[in-house]
């Protein structure tokens, strides 16, 4: 039981340093880099379904954001889901 316990112990410590580090480098490079933006989309056809997850550091800041979309229509999502669009014509 104390080995269990030590190992548990271990584990959260390492977790919480790794953290600790991310934060810390999270902050420095919004210090340095004025403002960053990293966002990763999912879209479902099935589901008429937008999910977005996004990070973004701006002076200081270190900020995350999610959302999640139902459109009510298929032409709705159809418009919004980068893969369906018409190519830009060339010119």
């Amino acid at each position: 039981m104390k080995r269990l316990r030590r190992i548990l112990l271990n584990a959260a410590t390492a977790v919480s340093l790794l953290l600790a580090l991310a934060v810390a480098v999270l902050w420095v490079r919004s210090e340095i880099i004025i403002q960053d933006q990293l966002q990763w989309n999912i879209y479902s056809s099935s589901e008429r379904r937008s999910s977005a997850f996004g990070l973004r550091s701006r002076l200081g800041e270190v900020a995350w954001s999610w959302y999640d979309r139902v459109f009510a229509t298929r032409e709705y999502f159809d418009i919004e889901n980068p893969v369906n669009r018409p190519a830009a014509p060339d010119g």
